[in-house]
């Protein structure tokens, strides 16, 4: 099979950035996955995520939008200042190219042509090297080819695709029907890596995909608990079958002990931790007993001489950091909370049920100060439950985690045997919600030049973003100063295609849905203007936090891990005391979202006339 041209890529991307739905968007990318060859549909599969490998792989391309306006302005003919200013009017680098490249006579490159001049980008990070690199890159390519290819190495492609709507692709393309696609999914789930889920599907067929096994050095898409209102539900939930355990407010982590030499600390959106916490690495050698072995626990931030657990925001300052991690080893010292066992010397343990992965778990490591086994606790009525709630709150956890006994782990499922109970925010939430920032709104006072409010959302089952909470409180004075830096990156001039906000919501600044936030809220309120949910509980109303306030930001969360449509209105469902939702109430929320509607407006013609009478005065 003949491989693909970069520019028939392009092609495929654009159909993908003009259209919204994802079923439409799967279709589209099956019909160009179809013809893919072997050789090629690795890097097919990364672009068209805007990466070039996986996260965990870590390979840094090291391109910032100053390096693009340079060799931009070298290939281009133009000066820098010239190209600078066109930037700041354009405000896309990728549509900058677009307009300012002339076409080339030159012959049609490949997709993995391409693929291999930015993969080599990582291989240096000298400024002329790379410089080099684009530059002769771009020279061969034609003016809309560039937009994409910029696009790609800013991390800012935009089209809306992600890996389960890809995953689905693969699975159409390739076996001509989403029969297998849990077979497909499964395997993502084990290895983290859909670049090489693709390549085993194309190279070795189905077959091969159902061989996919847990492997020691690739990270697992981790199990999640589903949240619960309370124990009665719990011990409901679970049969009275069940053990709890301390939910502990940390970094969770998967500890991969391939041998004494070879450890590898995952995040829980598939990052590596490995290098930011090395004394943690040193604390599971000392600890594990045989290789080799996957551990998954909870990291947190630990006082040795008090016995205390330490907050969340000191954790923080650890995640992320490159320099003085040593020094800061020692002043934020952690440990690890382990709760789970997913390999032991070489033996797959996932299948077996909760209490069997226990006992091998205790056998597996040797008693350590920095590496501890959570206490599992079986439980046999409400009542003891609800003690041990109680204690695991007065100890500074967030709650419990209640787990069926015969539970197995299943890689990216959630509440299948597992559940969460947490402190309740003014009794109404069962959890927090996790959203990702969609859009801002011009701060005053304060918060002058820099951001008053965020416009925030959760996603739908077909992949839109629907928001959820305009969120101002929470937002410290520090967080004031570094929010427009934070999120200048994903800036956009328009509204992302993949997002749906009424007209009453629409923000001052537009951003890529990327960051996520966790939030708390008084409770889950039916609204007029919110997308959320919108028609779900009645034709004309959405949901809506009411009294949100950020918790913090989750920087180890990815848009694929935020709270979704369903989990909502559940949650919604959840809360004490729910009306009939009547007639009346659906119009006097309808008057009210018409009367602020009005009232912004009024409060704008009232600007006017006063900005009028400032000028002739």
């Amino acid at each position: 099979m003949k491989e693909h041209n970069f520019k028939d890529f392009v092609l495929l991307l654009e159909q993908l950035e003009k259209e919204s739905g994802r079923i439409a968007m799967r279709e589209i990318l099956a019909r160009f996955l179809k013809e893919c060859s072997d050789l090629e549909i690795e890097a097919v599969v990364y672009l068209t995520l805007g990466k070039v490998a996986p996260d965990y792989k870590e390979i840094i391309l090291g391109v910032s939008n100053a390096l693009c306006l340079k060799v931009l302005a070298r290939v281009a003919g133009y000066s820098e200042r010239t190209i600078k200013a066109r930037f700041n009017e354009v405000g896309d680098i990728g549509e900058l190219a677009h307009q300012v490249l002339k076409p080339r006579d030159t012959p049609p490159v490949t997709i993995n042509w391409v693929f291999e001049q930015i993969i080599k980008l990582s291989k240096d990070t000298k400024i002329e090297y790379k410089l080099d690199v684009m530059a002769a890159t771009l020279v061969k390519l034609q003016p809309i080819e560039a937009k994409y290819y910029f696009r790609i190495l800013l991390e800012q492609l935009r089209v809306g695709v992600q890996e389960p709507t890809v995953l689905e692709a693969l699975t159409l393309a390739k076996l001509g029907s989403l029969d297998e696609l849990d077979q497909v999914r499964r395997a993502y789930h084990l290895c983290g890596d859909v670049g090489y889920v693709a390549k085993v599907l194309y190279s070795k067929g189905l077959s091969a995909i159902k061989e996919f096994k847990v492997s020691c050095g690739l990270p697992i898409v981790p199990m999640l608990a589903k949240p619960l209102k309370s124990s009665e539900e719990l011990f409901e939930k679970t049969e009275g079958q069940l053990v709890v355990e301390y939910k502990y407010d940390g970094l969770r982590v998967q500890a991969h002990i391939c041998d004494s030499d070879h450890i590898e600390l995952f995040s829980r959106n598939l990052g590596r931790y490995t290098e930011q916490f090395p004394d943690l690495v040193e604390y599971l050698r000392e600890s594990v007993q045989v290789f080799p072995c996957i551990l998954e626990g909870e990291i947190i931030a630990y006082d040795f001489e008090t016995d205390e657990i330490l907050p969340f925001q000191l954790l923080v300052r650890r995640r992320g950091r490159k320099y003085d991690i040593e020094e800061m080893s020692k002043e934020i010292p952690v440990a690890l909370m382990v709760f789970d066992i997913l390999l032991y010397q070489s033996k797959e343990l996932i299948d077996l049920p909760f209490e069997e992965r226990r006992a091998i778990l205790l056998k597996a490591l040797k008693p350590h100060p920095h590496v501890k086994i959570i206490n599992s606790e079986k439980v046999t009525n409400v009542e003891q439950i609800e003690i041990i709630f109680q204690k695991a709150i007065q100890d500074g956890t967030e709650g419990l985690i209640g787990k069926h006994i015969k539970s197995r782990y299943v890689p990216g499922k959630r509440g299948i045997g597992w559940f969460k109970l947490k402190r309740d925010y003014q009794s109404h939430l069962a959890d927090t919600i996790d959203c990702v920032v969609i859009g801002a709104y011009h701060g005053t006072g304060r918060r002058a030049g820099s951001y008053g409010s965020l416009l925030c959302a959760i996603k739908s089952a077909d992949g839109v973003y629907r928001t959820v909470c305009k969120l101002g409180s929470g937002i410290t004075d520090e967080m004031v100063d570094t929010l427009p830096q934070m999120l200048e990156p994903l800036k956009l001039n328009k509204p992302p295609k993949n997002v749906n906000v009424s007209s009453e919501m629409e923000p001052d600044i537009w951003f890529e849905p990327k960051i996520v936030l966790e939030v708390e809220a008084a409770e889950i309120t039916l609204s007029p203007i919110h997308t959320a949910a919108f028609g779900k509980i009645h034709p004309n109303v959405g949901l809506a936090l009411r009294f949100p306030r950020l918790k913090r930001f989750r920087d180890d969360k990815s848009p694929e891990d935020i709270t979704t449509e369903d989990e909502l209105i559940e949650l919604y469902r959840q809360q004490p005391q729910q009306k009939v939702v009547r007639s009346a109430d659906i119009q006097a929320l309808m008057f009210s979202g018409r009367k602020r509607t009005v009232r912004k407006k009024e409060r704008k013609v009232a600007d006017e006339k006063q900005k009028t009478l400032d000028s002739f005065f």
